[in-house]
């Protein structure tokens, strides 16, 4: 009999103990947060740490964020504001890269939705471009990946990021028709609308191949 009730007492702090667990997590995620997209630009896996920094600079035990991403995809991930240490790790377990990055929203008691980026392949800079040149009237033109090469239209680029680190593309160009990197080009467009897309660049480039590079990525776009 008291075999049993040391099993039932045992199974009751158990169940406590986990539902203290789970309210602490149910009450940390209902701090306001900051939406981070992490993408994966580079050939290989890659997982991404997140260690939250204290105010006197020690690291937090444990990670805030252990996640992973496949080559080509993304994840988007809620923190809430404070000082974090990203670590990106190779699938052999060793450190790619890393990089501190402090989560401040706009509004302190309200979660900001507009997407921080950060390329774990760490080796990329990222170009913001005006693609309305793509369009003729309301349509899409589909013979562009022709005329790309022959008439030399040339794309105005509206920013440049550092892809070694978390940016926010501004509401300015959010805000319009926007093509993320892993999305494809609408096939038509509204009167007076603005296209920008998000291109990643190889960050050793040579200056004189960029143009001619981004027109390749833009007219694989066009292809898709």
């Amino acid at each position: 009999m008291k075999r049993f009730l040391k099993i039932g007492c045992g199974a009751i702090l158990g169940f406590i103990a986990i539902t203290m667990v789970v309210a602490a997590i149910v009450e940390s995620n209902s701090a306001p947060t900051q939406s981070i997209m992490f993408l994966n630009t580079g050939p290989e896996l890659r997982t991404v740490t997140l260690e939250m920094v204290g105010a006197d600079g020690k690291l937090s035990d444990g990670y805030y964020i252990h996640s992973e991403v496949a080559c080509g995809q993304t994840l988007v991930e809620r923190v809430p504001e404070g000082d974090y240490h990203i670590k990106v790790w190779r699938p052999d377990d060793s450190l790619a890269h890393s990089v501190d990055f402090k989560v401040a929203l706009p509004d302190s008691t309200q979660s900001n939705y507009e997407l921080y980026r950060f390329d774990l392949s760490a080796d990329k800079v990222f170009a913001l471009v005006n693609l309305n040149f793509l369009y003729e009237g309301n349509s899409f033109a589909s013979h562009m990946s022709k005329a790309v090469g022959t008439k030399r239209e040339r794309p105005g680029v509206a920013q440049m990021y550092d892809g070694t680190k978390p940016f926010l593309i501004e509401d300015t160009y959010s805000s319009q028709k926007f093509v993320d990197v892993h999305e494809s080009l609408p096939h038509d467009i509204q009167y007076g609308n603005m296209v920008y897309g998000l291109f990643p660049i190889p960050g050793k480039l040579p200056e004189q191949e960029f143009e001619n590079y981004l027109l390749k990525k833009i007219t694989d776009k066009t292809l898709e």
